[in-house]
């Protein structure tokens, strides 16, 4: 199951509770720029932009990651379940909050990374 719900212009929110029979491979180029509060509830996946790498077997984090003009590469494992949640913004709205995290919006990626806290997981 996937489902993506447009809340508004510039924010959606998107919910994939998958289990993949054979391993999956995805590329996907962010030509403009990106902001997204990932939550990864269970999820078994790689990940890699340039040379930032996530590797995640089990889930429970989170991540907020900002990206602009990058290739993002995925793979999914087979036999593997993925409960993950995507909250997604149009950066240009959330200036003020990119400037206190010190992320510039002509810079190519950023990612804040930590472990997903009981009271998120209920809220997800």
């Amino acid at each position: 199951m996937h489902r993506t719900h447009f809340l508004r212009k510039g924010f959606e929110l998107s919910h994939s509770k998958m289990l993949f029979h054979d391993p999956v491979q995805i590329t996907r180029r962010f030509v403009t720029p990106y902001l997204e509060l990932a939550l990864n509830i269970d999820y078994s996946a790689a990940w890699s932009v340039d040379e930032f790498r996530s590797e995640r077997e089990h889930g429970r984090h989170v991540q907020f990651i900002y990206m602009n003009d990058v290739k993002i590469h995925a793979a999914m494992p087979a036999s593997k379940a993925m409960n993950h949640m995507e909250l997604r913004f149009n950066p240009l709205l959330w200036r003020e909050l990119l400037q206190e995290l010190d992320i510039r919006l002509e810079q190519s990626f950023a990612c804040m990374e930590t472990l997903i806290t009981p009271d998120m997981r209920a809220i997800a």
